[in-house]
C-alpha cells in the first residue's frame, strides 16, 4: 500500500511542482483511511499527585496549585488517561486512571481538585509513589507506552521524626526508584516555596528521566504545569511570533494558551479572515475559557492563514491537533560522554510521507538550556540506507555540561511547520555500578550515602540498591535504540 499511495503522490508532484501540501495530503488521506493507521502522538497514562501538607495554606492561600492542576487537566489530550491523588501522612486516591475522552470526564477531575483540603500533618512522599505506582504499573497499556507521576509539593520529605523520615528515604531509595526504572515510569514534579525540597525531587526525577521545576511564586506555577504538560504530551506546536500564528490546511484543531498579567488588557484574536474575536463572543467550533492568568481558546477546524493574538500577554503558546504530524525520538537520559541521536519523521495519518515531500522539508534539532535559550543547532539528515516508508531525518547531539535539556525538533516548508519539544537529561560520565562495599550502615541502621554520580545527581544507596541508575540508563539506552529503529 504505501507504494500505491507513493505513486499517486509522485504523478501529482509531478503535474505542478508548485502544488500545494494541502492537495497532495487530500489525495494520500484517500489510501491511508482503508489500510488504517495510528495516530504519531500515542496516549500517556498520568498519575497528578498533589502535595495536601497543612503548610500549602500558608504557602499558596490563592490555591495556585490546585488551579495550575485544572490548567494541566484541561490541556492533557484527548484519549489520554488521568489517575489523581492528594498526599501528607498518607496517600488518598481520588479518581483511578480514567480516560480523558469525554468532557464529562474532565469536569469529574476539576470538581475533584476544587474540593481539595489542605489538611496533611505530613508530607509523606513515599506513600504517593506507591500509590501512584499501584495505577501505572498495573496500567493495562503496551510496557513501552508512556506513563508519568506529576509530583507537586511545597515541602520536604517529612514523617514527624528523624527515624520515620530516613526510613521512608530508605525506601524511595532501595525500593521505590528501582520499580518506577523497572517499569519505565517517569516522575516529574514541582517544588512550590523556598522549603521545597527541589534536591531530593530532582533526585526522583533524575532517577527515572523526569524533569523538576521549582515554582517560587504563586504565579510560577502555571509555566510549570503548562511544562509538565509538554513534557507528558509532547504536543505538537506552532511559533508565536510577534502574536501571529501561522495555521495550514491540514490543522484540524488549534489550541492557543496566553498567558497575561491579572490586571493587563483582555486578549483578543483575529481569524485570517479579520474578524475579531474575545472571551465574551459566541462562535461556533471556538471555545474560550478565560482565568485569572491565562486564556485558553479551542478551535475545531481553524482557517487556514495567520491568526493573531492581541492584548497584553507575557507568554503565548500554540498546540496543533493535524493529519501532518511529526514523530520524533529522543533518550531521556544519557551521559556526557556519549553523542545522543535525535531522529524525526513526517507522518500523515500515521504512515509516512512521499518522499518527494519529505525531500522539500527541512529538518533540525535545536538544544536549549532551563532557561531556553539555544546551545547547539543541528540539520538532520535522511538515513538513506533506511526503506522510504520508515526513512527518518537524524543527526547526533554532543554535550559537554550535565543537566537537564530541552531539545526543539523542528520539520518545516514553505507551506508549514512542525515542532515537538523533547527533554532528556545528561548524567556526568559513566560511573560503575556501586558495591556491597561502597554501603555502609551505623549502629543504628541509619541511610549512608555513597555519591556515584556527581554535578548535578547524587544517588543515594541503601543497603541492597547496586547502581539502579546505571542500570536504568543502560536500560534506555537500549529501548532508546530499538525506538529509533521503529520510527
Amino acid at each position: 500500500m504505501p507504494s500505491v499511495s507513493g505513486t499517486v503522490q509522485g504523478e501529482l508532484f509531478m503535474r505542478s511542482k508548485r502544488a500545494s501540501i494541502g492537495s497532495i495530503l487530500s489525495l494520500f488521506a484517500v489510501i491511508v483511511i482503508t489500510c488504517g493507521s495510528s495516530p504519531a502522538t500515542a496516549a500517556v497514562d498520568v498519575a497528578l499527585a498533589l502535595d495536601r501538607s497543612l503548610s500549602m495554606n500558608s504557602n499558596d492561600p490563592g490555591r495556585d496549585s490546585l488551579k495550575g492542576a485544572e490548567l494541566f487537566t484541561e490541556l492533557l489530550q484527548s484519549g489520554d488517561r488521568l489517575s489523581l491523588l492528594t498526599f501528607g501522612q498518607d496517600a488518598q486516591i481520588l479518581m483511578p486512571l480514567k480516560a480523558l475522552n469525554a468532557q464529562s470526564t474532565r469536569e469529574q477531575v476539576l470538581e475533584l481538585v476544587r474540593r481539595v483540603t489542605m489538611d496533611g500533618t505530613r508530607t509523606d512522599f513515599s506513600a504517593a509513589l506507591r500509590g501512584a505506582y499501584k495505577f501505572l504499573a498495573s496500567s493495562g497499556r503496551d510496557p513501552d507506552a508512556k506513563r508519568i507521576l506529576v509530583l507537586f509539593t511545597d515541602g520536604q520529605l517529612n514523617l514527624g521524626s528523624e527515624a520515620a523520615t530516613e526510613q521512608a528515604r530508605a525506601e524511595i531509595i532501595n525500593q521505590l526508584i528501582p520499580r518506577f526504572q523497572a517499569a519505565g515510569i517517569q516522575i516529574h514534579g514541582v517544588a512550590f516555596s523556598p522549603e521545597g525540597d527541589i534536591d531530593f525531587l530532582r533526585l526522583l526525577t533524575d532517577s527515572t528521566g523526569g524533569q523538576a521545576f521549582r515554582a517560587e511564586r504563586p504565579e510560577d506555577i502555571y509555566p510549570a504545569f503548562v511544562k509538565l504538560f509538554e513534557q507528558a504530551d509532547q504536543p505538537l506546536t506552532a511559533p508565536v511570533v510577534e502574536g501571529r500564528v501561522e495555521v495550514d490546511a491540514n490543522v484540524r484543531e488549534l489550541k492557543l494558551l496566553v498567558q497575561r498579567d491579572a490586571n493587563g488588557a483582555p486578549t483578543r484574536l483575529t481569524d485570517p479572515s479579520q474578524r475579531e474575536l474575545t472571551a465574551d463572543d459566541q462562535m461556533e467550533g471556538v471555545t474560550w475559557r478565560r482565568t485569572e492568568h491565562f486564556d485558553h481558546i479551542t478551535i475545531q477546524q481553524p482557517e487556514a492563514g495567520s491568526w493573531q493574538i492581541s492584548g497584553e500577554s507575557l507568554d503565548e503558546r500554540a498546540y496543533l491537533e493535524s493529519d501532518l504530524d511529526l514523530e520524533a525520538k529522543l533518550p531521556v537520559l544519557a551521559t556526557v560522554d556519549e553523542a545522543v541521536t535525535v531522529a524525526a519523521r513526517l507522518v500523515y495519518r500515521g504512515q509516512g510521507v512521499d518522499e518527494r515531500l519529505a525531500s522539500n522539508t527541512a529538518f533540525s534539532a535545536t538544544v536549549l538550556d532551563t532557561a531556553g535559550t539555544p546551545k547547539q543547532r543541528l540539520d538532520l539528515k535522511p538515513d538513506m540506507t533506511a526503506p522510504q516508508t520508515t526513512r527518518r531525518h537524524q543527526g547526533q547531539l554532543n554535550f559537554t555540561d550535565p543537566g537537564p535539556y530541552q531539545v526543539r525538533v523542528t520539520a518545516e516548508s514553505e507551506s508549514f511547520q512542525r515542532t515537538k519539544l523533547l527533554s532528556m537529561s545528561l548524567l556526568p560520565a559513566d560511573q560503575p555500578p556501586a558495591t556491597d562495599d561502597d554501603v555502609r550502615f551505623d549502629d543504628d541502621q541509619h541511610l549512608a550515602l555513597a555519591i556515584v554520580i556527581g554535578g548535578n545527581l547524587i544517588l543515594l544507596v541503601v543497603g541492597g540498591s547496586l547502581g539502579g541508575l546505571w542500570w536504568w540508563r543502560r536500560r534506555q539506552k537500549t529501548g532508546t535504540r530499538r525506538n529509533i529503529d521503529d520510527l
